[in-house]
């Protein structure tokens, strides 16, 4: 896995505390030792943790409830490439120099080469994803028509 070699670029508290049991914890399904990491770093705002939190919950119900489209939402305002990458729809640009643009192209190819399997590996979440992007996408102000 790309993201255990990516370990000395990332601060050290940060991946041993959230990033390391979270990527071992969701792929075993442990759901209650998910619910206390979410729970325990509750404010963390990046898609990385949104993102995947979103997932989780849309595994729980398939995205029935408001607290899957919440994440879902609150993911897209932190990387709102993510979807697109996942779906194959657009090539992100991959990170140069070790660095991660927070909201960048860069940022969602990471995501997608990290977590894209547990995405595809969920029937139907993708296609939810998709749907609440296309609902969060910001709409363009018509141009008056020129004569």
């Amino acid at each position: 896995m790309s993201l255990l070699l990516d370990l000395p670029r990332l601060p050290v508290r940060r991946v041993f505390r959230t990033v390391v049991p979270l990527l071992l914890i969701l792929r075993t399904g442990a759901g209650p030792k998910l619910k206390k990491l979410f729970e325990k770093y509750d404010d963390d705002g990046s898609a990385l943790w949104l993102y995947s939190r979103a997932l989780v919950a849309f595994r729980k119900n398939e995205g029935r409830d408001g607290r899957a489209n919440e994440f879902a939402r609150k993911a897209l305002r932190a990387n709102s490439h993510i979807p697109a990458v996942l779906t194959g729809n657009k090539k992100a640009k991959p990170s140069i120099g070790g660095y991660l643009t927070m909201g960048g192209e860069d940022e969602a190819a990471h995501y997608a080469e990290q977590w894209g399997f547990d995405w595809v590996t969920t029937p139907g979440a993708i296609e939810w994803l998709t749907k609440i992007a296309a609902e969060h996408a910001p709409t363009r102000p018509r141009r008056p028509h020129e004569h």
